[in-house]
């Protein structure tokens, strides 16, 4: 792994992406244990990765992370939407399925939302979750986000819809937690 630090978490960093890192990313998303639980709704290939690179570290309303744990990749963190006039964000972060259970997502989650809060000075964070993914929904309440509403059957995943829990966090409900 060539790119910096960026933050340091608990158990977590949180590094700069650069090309040395589409492999894992690219592995990833389309690893059962992960792709499900994005809505990903079909293989990506190593072009669209490419693509997508291009596109995360150009673009100014994403801040995009890869997540090491013990000196290795074990997923990504993202802020994506950045609304910084209005302050606010979406978050979204997966581990790699063989990393899962480790502490990484919560630390990661939590250490990007500090970031987010204290030095982008951003007010609201919200994040979605399948109804049907514990695992997430118990590691967005575990940082300090509450469900605050629900998008019946809004996604279709293993031949079914599902309901997707929408979560958000205030920067004062936040620090209380």
């Amino acid at each position: 792994m060539s790119s910096p630090v960026f933050l340091r978490g608990d158990v977590v960093e949180l590094r700069t992406l650069d090309e040395d890192a589409l492999e894992f990313l690219h592995e990833g998303v389309n690893d059962p244990g992960v792709w499900v639980s994005l809505g990903v709704h079909g293989p990506v290939h190593e072009p669209e990765s490419e693509e997508w690179y291009e596109e995360v570290t150009s673009g100014e309303d994403v801040l995009q992370f890869l997540v090491a744990g013990d000196g290795r990749p074990v997923g990504s963190v993202t802020a994506f939407e950045v609304n910084r006039s209005n302050g606010h964000a979406t978050l979204g972060c997966w581990i790699a399925s063989d990393e899962q259970g480790n502490g990484y997502g919560p630390d990661a989650t939590r250490t990007l939302m500090r970031y987010l809060f204290d030095h982008q000075r951003l007010h609201t964070l919200q994040a979605t979750a399948f109804a049907f993914n514990d695992a997430s929904r118990r590691t967005l309440e575990r940082v300090g986000f509450r469900e605050v509403g629900c998008l019946p059957e809004w996604v279709f995943v293993d031949g079914e819809y599902h309901d997707t829990l929408v979560y958000a966090v205030t920067v004062g409900d936040w620090r209380a937690h």
